[in-house]
């Protein structure tokens, strides 16, 4: 059975990690996803690790668990762009130096926004060539590459995304799917049919199509039934992690409402 766990970004930072943990546990959350942030890049691995192994510390006091580990440093740093590639790699190496830390299995990785000046054929190329390098970087962490389908203008189908993968050709590189990012142009029940056997973390959040925005569960365009039948239908046991924005004034609301829903329609 799946785990459902939240990522540290569904919060606003100010708010206290004991305090983040005690509520979305009483919810019914099983694991946090931390991330790395550009802040991590100050500070010396061995402060990174320190600081991730207390996280760690602090989640395993709640009972709960750390499966994997988020950053968004990968948009600004870009896998593809011949410019940041190498400093994609350094952060990937940290980033696996924080999993080891906390005890997650799964990096999330995105390959950075379409590149204008170079043909598709040619991204393609350098995310093959890349994931090779990272995958080779991390070999010894026991930890698995989640490459994440995202808004980036590259990879927006299933085939496609299954096909990269294929194309590399490497045990600890997989896919970390993202529910609510592959709406308008496609469904997420196809893309996780297409994707069995490849999966090996989720993000889970709503789009709405009449607004064109991210939302909560279930506030969006997102057939949440066709969703966990697929999900159920590949034998999925991994994390299912909400990556949901928050209300200010209720900054727990939402993880709550999702959950709700999702125990309310017998989802888990």
């Amino acid at each position: 059975m799946f785990k459902l766990g939240v990522n540290v970004w569904c919060f606003p930072k100010e708010i206290d990690l004991h305090k983040v943990l005690e509520n979305v546990k009483t919810f019914g959350y099983k694991c946090l996803e931390p991330a790395l942030s550009e802040e991590h890049l100050k500070l010396s691995l061995d402060e990174v690790r320190k600081a991730f192994e207390e996280v760690g510390n602090i989640v395993k006091e709640h009972d709960m668990s750390i499966e994997t580990i988020a950053t968004g440093l990968f948009w600004k740093y870009s896998p593809i762009d011949p410019a940041t590639s190498d400093k994609a790699l350094e952060i990937l190496r940290i980033q696996a130096e924080a999993a080891k830390a906390a005890g997650a299995k799964v990096l999330l990785v995105t390959l950075g926004r379409a590149i204008a000046n170079l043909t598709y054929r040619e991204m393609y190329r350098r995310a093959i060539t890349w994931l090779l390098d990272a995958s080779n970087v991390v070999k010894d962490y026991d930890v698995i590459i989640g490459v994440e389908n995202v808004w980036n203008q590259f990879l927006a189908g299933p085939l496609e995304f299954r096909e990269l993968i294929d194309w590399v050709s490497r045990d600890n590189v997989r896919v970390y799917f993202d529910i609510g990012n592959v709406l308008p142009h496609s469904r997420a029940e196809h893309w996780i049919t297409e994707l069995k056997g490849y999966i090996v973390a989720m993000h889970f959040k709503d789009f709405n199509l009449k607004n064109m925005q991210f939302c909560t569960p279930p506030d969006g365009s997102t057939d949440w039934d066709a969703v966990f039948r697929a999900i159920k239908s590949i034998g999925y046991n991994g994390p299912i992690t909400a990556e949901l924005p928050w209300i200010p004034e209720k900054p727990f609301e939402n993880v709550k409402k999702a959950i709700d829903f999702f125990k309310e329609k017998g989802y888990i």
